[in-house]
């Protein structure tokens, strides 16, 4: 997940920690965890938490040592699952859900005028719309999951943890998420103060500006997490089962709207809506209504 020194904290923990510690759960020996160098400080606090917790160390590999880069799973992994349960590509799944999406998430556009525009990926990375002189539109859906039982390990490591104040047998209040700066200044709430003034038990919170074990811990003693599509709301990997997420999703942001954290909800027993906002403006900002 480093790309030009960009890492991204949902990709971090949905595509590489939730593997890393079914491992650790599963194997009982003492393992030597290679690392590429360059990661944030995020993830040098997570190394740190699973050091402490189980019986490994992390070292880095210096960038010019001979190593295998495994982009990704879904390279190899397709074809096994199409095989073994005789199910659609990839591909044709999201087209799809595409024929059934509605004119307003589609911002106006038939289905019919979207081509792929592929980008070395088993499924269209986004779309091109109309003819001649086009422009692209995303597509963030996510087709493969994270298997049940690495989210069944990841809960047994939440477990492990020792938080600052403890845990409330009781996850209770909302937790609002607030976009960072991380977030390249896209996928901003305008009315943020509005829809926080019409929920007066919320507390916002900035997940970049805390370590991990804090953001671990708040999440885990919530009972709504609340925010806009963005990779803050990976920490509900953390929440405690039977809570609920609220995803705020951008009109046309990602036709069809991505899945991604819907997916992880329902895989880690939490109760999870989607609540469309109006479309993106040039600068990047996004309206809610709050009666939604």
């Amino acid at each position: 997940n480093i790309h030009h020194q960009k890492v991204n904290y949902y990709h971090f923990l949905a595509d590489n920690l939730l593997r890393l510690v079914t491992f650790l759960e599963k194997y009982d020996g003492e393992a030597t965890i290679l690392v590429s160098t360059g990661h944030t400080r995020f993830i040098k606090e997570m190394f740190q938490l699973l050091s402490s917790i189980y019986k490994c160390e992390f070292k880095q590999l210096p960038d010019t040592a001979p190593h295998f880069h495994i982009r990704s799973p879904l390279l190899f992994m397709e074809d096994v699952v199409r095989r073994v349960s005789n199910s659609k590509s990839n591909g044709d799944c999201v087209y799809e859900k595409l024929a059934q999406e509605t004119l307003e998430n589609t911002l106006n556009t038939p289905p019919e005028r979207f081509s792929p525009f592929y980008t070395g990926r088993l499924t269209p990375k986004s779309w091109k719309v109309g003819h001649g002189k086009h422009h692209r539109i995303k597509n963030s859906n996510v087709i493969f999951l994270p298997s049940q039982t690495s989210l069944d390990c990841f809960s047994c490591f939440v477990d492990k943890l020792k938080f600052p104040g403890g845990i409330v047998s009781e996850p209770e209040g909302l937790l609002y998420i607030t976009r960072g700066e991380a977030s390249r200044q896209t996928r901003l709430l305008a009315n943020e103060d509005e829809l926080l003034a019409a929920i007066p038990d919320a507390t916002r919170i900035n997940f970049e500006k805390r370590p991990v074990i804090e953001q671990i811990a708040a999440a885990r003693r919530a009972r709504i997490l609340l925010g806009v599509h963005g990779a803050g709301l990976a920490n509900l990997l953390y929440m405690q089962k039977g809570a609920r997420v609220i995803e705020i999703v951008p009109v046309g942001y990602s036709v069809p709207p991505a899945n991604s954290f819907e997916n992880l909800s329902k895989l880690a027993g939490l109760k999870y809506r989607k609540v469309f906002s109006s479309a993106l403006d040039k600068d990047g900002f996004t309206t809610v209504s709050p009666t939604k």
